[in-house]
């Protein structure tokens, strides 16, 4: 009887300590889920994305608005923008919309990022490309995830 319940207790607590190769893995921009946009269109967009992180790395010469927040227990709230924008993994985002906008020189996009996986924390990044199709302003908001 104890080894019965030796052994329920062990598989208790592996299910509630999922390992990390247990979640499965975020979509990459090909997977993403997308509204309002083509697959072809989000990938540019991730493409520019990825580009504007080279760049900074690089001479960071580039010119656009960066934006993040968080609420301030997140780590990321004690982080400069430049810092969580070039720590941001564009390569596999969640979901990816084009919102209806009115404006046809600033064209918004949102992206949803999925840090940690599922069921974790969030991140919601807005990019407004301008009339030439550059990067005008990325905002990265951290929270918690949807209680749904």
């Amino acid at each position: 009887m104890s080894i019965l319940i030796r052994a329920l207790a062990i598989a208790a607590v592996a299910m509630t300590a999922a390992p990390a190769w247990a979640a499965p893995p975020a979509p990459t921009a090909e997977e993403a889920r997308l509204a309002g946009l083509d697959r072809e269109a989000a990938i540019a967009l991730i493409g520019k994305l990825k580009a504007a992180q080279d760049g900074l790395r690089g001479d960071g010469k580039l010119y656009f608005g960066l934006l993040s927040g968080a609420p301030a227990a997140y780590p990321q709230a004690k982080l400069a923008p430049r810092d969580v924008f070039l720590k941001a993994d564009f390569d596999r985002p969640f979901e990816i919309s084009k919102p209806a906008s009115d404006n046809p020189l600033w064209v918004p996009y949102k992206i949803t990022l999925l840090p940690e996986g599922p069921g974790r924390i969030v991140c919601d990044v807005e990019v407004v490309l301008g009339i030439n199709g550059q990067i005008e302003r990325v905002t990265l908001y951290y929270h918690a995830p949807h209680p749904f």
